[in-house]
């Protein structure tokens, strides 16, 4: 399911998403998320883009560029 774009402003703080607004994908488990460019927290600590996060419940802070989350999955091997 895809997630709804979001239009926020340099220096806001990026939202976690919703339990509603997790996507899922049949036969497979959200390992986490991928962004591109490097974010940074509100302490200035980077998460590097293209390293794996298992969640985006950090506080993230909105870039002066635009943000692209990327879902990572695994295959469910409990699914039939």
């Amino acid at each position: 399911t895809p997630v709804q774009a979001r239009e926020l402003f340099y220096g806001q703080k990026i939202p976690t998403l919703d339990a509603n607004e997790v996507p899922t994908k049949d036969g497979y488990k959200l390992s986490g998320w991928t962004a591109t460019p490097t974010l940074k927290n509100a302490n200035g600590s980077p998460y590097t883009a293209g390293n794996l996060k298992s969640d985006l419940s950090g506080d993230l802070i909105m870039p002066a560029e635009s943000v692209k989350f990327t879902a990572k999955w695994t295959p469910d091997s409990s699914a039939r």
